[in-house]
C-alpha cells in the first residue's frame, strides 16, 4: 500500500495495543494506567532487538528464548499482576 515496512509495525502495533487495552481495562471498568497498550508497544523494540541477536549469532535458540521469556516470564504475568493491583485498589476505593 506504499508504506515502509517500519511504520507498517508501528501502525498494526499501535491498533492491536489499542484493542487489547479496551478489550482488558473496559470490563474491569479499570482505566487508569494502560498496562496493556505499554505492554503491547513494548514489543516494538524487543523485535528490533531480536533481529539483532539472531544475526549476531545465527543458527542459535536466543530469538526463541528471548520471545518466551518476555512473554511467559515476565510480560503476561506482570501485566496481570498490575492490573490485579488496580483493580483491587478502585475496589478500596469504592468502599470508602
Amino acid at each position: 500500500m506504499g508504506v515502509n515496512r517500519t511504520v507498517a509495525v508501528l501502525i498494526v502495533f499501535t491498533v492491536s495495543a489499542i484493542l487489547h487495552e479496551v478489550l482488558v481495562s473496559v470490563p474491569f471498568h479499570i482505566l487508569s494506567i494502560p498496562w496493556s497498550f505499554i505492554g503491547m508497544m513494548g514489543q516494538v523494540p524487543l523485535v528490533a532487538i531480536t533481529k539483532f541477536l539472531v544475526n549476531k549469532n545465527p543458527g542459535s535458540s536466543i530469538g526463541n528464548i528471548v520471545f518466551w521469556l518476555t512473554f511467559c516470564v515476565i510480560g503476561q504475568p506482570m501485566a496481570i499482576l498490575m492490573y490485579t493491583a488496580d483493580y483491587q485498589y478502585a475496589k478500596l476505593n469504592r468502599e470508602q
